[in-house]
């Protein structure tokens, strides 16, 4: 061999030594395997960190009760990381063994995020007092590239937004390539823990959007926990809705198809009526905001406030991004009796006090609205394919249907393909409990209808239900525990 193939053998080895090398350091994309110590030291300061907060005394008041877990990086900038997620994970299992975890809502995730006290509508009453009591853990995990650290820090807040003192606990790890919070740091999360409509996860679809915001507005009604769990008014509730004009260049076309998918959304819902008003009810809002400030002094009256009635408003606004659109929900409506949490009397008028509320708001993406985008001077159609068959009007009424199933009809009914309007029509149920109906103006008869049904509305491979047909144009569901 002369002294140029030496050579050549020589830099062959070389070459071959340096890639295994940049193997082993996971300069290839794929993942280093860690020393199973280094491992194992970095698992026992997490522990050592959780046990740190979760052993605190200073919040003994509130032992029993209930938890949450954020991150942290939902108030700032910094990316939500595996790292993050590892540590909210450990922390929950821990904080399980000694209290309840409560999900937050989307509404909660707001409130949250911008530093003001949680409501929780739709809790009883018996539930609000222990919520009232919320800790909530927040988890957040940050880099220093000067230092090479990575810091992970543990807090905990109030449900009013208040920080725990001495609540708080801090671990400091080595930001290397190849140690664990390096290559935990910089790895995407595997799931997210945001509700759908936050602006991290909105909504793609505007009607679950609607099925979900009116949702919770008659949780929140029949709840009645504005003033300390007590009834609203009556048990069926009339709606009078008013769409904002927006001032955020949100197209008019989307305005209506809102308010139109929120309408037949909130007729969806047992015992509601909804009807939309060409009143604004920004000068009532107002007036009602003064009289909260005011109540010791002044009574209250509006004649548009009448038992039994909800003052919702809707408006619709922009996401800086450009890529979402926000649609928020206030409402007002009276609640009996006539007494403040701390029990102090409210004086009432002709036209009863209005104290209990809801507010609540979601994103949708853009694209979504724009593909869902109607002109709002054609009548507003759910599915309406040229090769369907003439319209035609099929009522169908549901008997006797578990909570899980009302929940279900109204999302299932609007989705059914040639369907073109949907309305609630209650009166077909000749006064019978655990009734619903409606009138479905569709493109197709009774079979076609009621196979839609059987595929659809279950949640298993049992059909808890028997369909009836009546005639031509009457479709009967009664639930029981049948099989298909």
């Amino acid at each position: 061999m002369n002294i140029s193939e030496k050579s050549n053998s020589t830099l062959m080895l070389i070459a071959l030594s340096v890639f295994w090398v940049i193997m082993a350091m996971g300069c290839s994309g794929v993942t280093p395997r860690l020393d199973k110590s280094t491992n194992q030291r970095f698992e026992a300061e997490i522990g050592n960190l959780i046990e740190s907060i979760v052993s605190k005394k200073a919040y003994a008041p509130r032992m029993m009760a209930p938890a949450s877990v954020i991150p942290g990086s939902f108030k700032s900038d910094l990316p939500y990381s595996r790292l993050e997620e590892l540590v909210m994970e450990r922390l929950a299992l821990r904080v399980r063994e000694t209290r309840d975890l409560y999900t937050l809502s989307r509404q909660n995730w707001f409130e949250c995020r911008e530093g003001r006290p949680m409501t929780f509508y739709g809790a009883a009453f018996g539930d609000w007092q222990i919520l009232k009591n919320l800790i909530v853990y927040e988890v957040t995990a940050s880099s220093e590239d000067i230092l090479n650290q990575v810091k992970v820090r543990i807090t905990a807040s109030d449900a009013n937004g208040r920080t725990i003192p001495g609540v708080v606990g801090e671990a400091t790890f080595d930001y290397a390539p190849g140690t664990p919070a390096y290559e935990l740091y910089q790895a995407s999360q595997i799931s997210t823990p945001f509700p759908e409509g936050l602006e991290e996860r909105p909504y793609e679809s505007i009607d679950r959007l609607a099925y979900s915001l009116t949702a919770e507005l008659v949780d929140a009604y029949r709840a009645g926990i504005e003033v300390g769990g007590h009834h609203a008014a009556d048990e069926d509730i009339r709606v009078l809705l008013f769409v904002k004009e927006s001032s955020a260049r949100v197209d008019r076309g989307f305005q209506d198809l809102i308010q139109n998918t929120l309408q037949q959304a909130m007729v969806g819902n047992r015992g509601v009526s909804c009807v939309v008003s060409q009143e604004d009810f920004g000068p009532v809002f107002r007036q009602i905001d003064f009289y909260h400030k005011t109540r010791r002094v002044f009574d209250m009256d509006e004649s548009m406030f009448k038992a039994g009635t909800v003052l919702l408003m809707t408006e619709m606004f922009r996401h800086p991004d450009g890529d979402k659109i926000g649609v928020a929900l206030r409402a007002l409506w009276r609640v009996s009796p006539l007494e403040s949490r701390d029990g102090d009397f409210i004086p009432t008028n002709v036209a009863g006090t209005y104290l209990s509320g809801f507010t609540s708001k979601a994103y949708v993406i853009n694209q979504r609205v724009q593909g869902a985008h109607r002109d709002h001077r054609r009548p507003v159609t759910v599915n309406t394919p040229a090769d369907y068959a003439p319209l035609q009007d099929l009522d169908i009424c549901f008997y006797q249907f578990t909570d899980v199933y009302e929940k279900r009809i109204y999302p299932v009914l609007i989705k059914a393909p040639g369907l073109s309007e949907i309305r609630r029509e209650d009166a077909l149920c000749d006064d019978q409990t655990a009734c619903r109906c409606y009138v479905l103006r569709y493109a197709g008869n009774l079979d076609e209808i009621s196979g839609y049904l059987r595929r659809n509305l279950r949640t298993s491979t049992v059909l808890p239900f028997r369909l009836v047909p009546k005639g031509y144009d009457l479709l009967e569901v009664h639930f029981e525990r049948g099989f298909d």
